[in-house]
């Protein structure tokens, strides 16, 4: 409960905190020769820019974050053996990096170096290009996942439903957002392991574009059945409730 509520994210081993401690235990050698530490963003931002830095809701990503404090957490840079001075600068995500360097320029055929924006968390900048930017506003996601991403004005907490906390693009706001991971590929399974089969010689593509079609016609809500993807753990399974002889390929997908 308390790293939920300093990090805006439910536990998980997939967060580079839990990474770091792994290497901490068993890769001593690797991890006492270690002099900074950056993550997928900073890393690009630095070579790009050669400065290492990170946003707030991508810190946050981290476990290492304390999103509310806006700063590194003390106990949890302890826990993994780290100081702040190691881990990314944390600015806003409007702030510039810098620009290219000369180097970056040239690889990219560009005819003089350009500002580089700090930028923010997949969802979080999804919200602000979309003009989510309202407390009550909220968006919908769809791809690989599908995130109900919404705007609130205090932090709003929620471990029970595995809600997610991130800090907004805009100061003072703050997204808390529930992600239904595995719809892309569920839809793929109906497609490749159901649909396939009935459609005779049809391509993939066509097979997808006819179930858009029936998607389309489908009404609002798909007559009451509901569909929980499996989650991103290998066990996990998924459900279709409330299923009827009324319902058609186009309510399921």
């Amino acid at each position: 409960e308390a790293i939920y509520q300093a990090i805006g994210w439910p536990f998980d081993a997939w967060l580079p905190m839990a990474h770091l401690a792994w290497v901490q235990q068993f890769e001593a050698e690797k991890w006492a020769k270690t002099r900074r530490v950056g993550f997928v963003d900073s890393y690009i931002k630095l070579r790009l820019c050669d400065r290492l830095m990170t946003d707030p809701s991508l810190a946050g990503t981290t476990g290492l974050y304390d999103i509310k404090a806006g700063d590194w957490q003390p106990q949890h840079l302890n826990f993994v053996g780290l100081s702040p001075v190691q881990l990314p600068e944390v600015a806003p995500s409007t702030a510039i990096v810098g620009n290219l360097t000369e180097a970056t320029t040239k690889i990219l055929g560009l005819p003089k170096p350009i500002p580089v924006i700090n930028g923010a968390h997949d969802q979080i900048s999804s919200v602000t290009a979309a003009g989510v930017v309202q407390p009550g506003q909220a968006l919908v996601g769809t791809g690989t996942a599908w995130v109900i991403v919404g705007v609130a004005l205090e932090p709003v907490y929620d471990l029970a439903h595995q809600l997610t906390l991130e800090p907004h693009t805009v100061p003072g706001l703050w997204c808390p957002f529930r992600t239904q991971g595995g719809v892309g590929g569920a839809v793929d399974w109906l497609i490749s392991s159901v649909l396939s089969g009935l459609g005779g010689k049809q391509k993939h593509e066509a097979l997808y574009a006819s179930l858009n079609k029936h998607v389309i016609d489908s009404p609002v809500g798909a007559k009451g059945h509901i569909f929980l993807a499996p989650r991103r753990r290998p066990d996990a399974n998924g459900h279709l409730s409330g299923l009827t002889l009324s319902h058609t390929s186009g309510d399921v997908g």
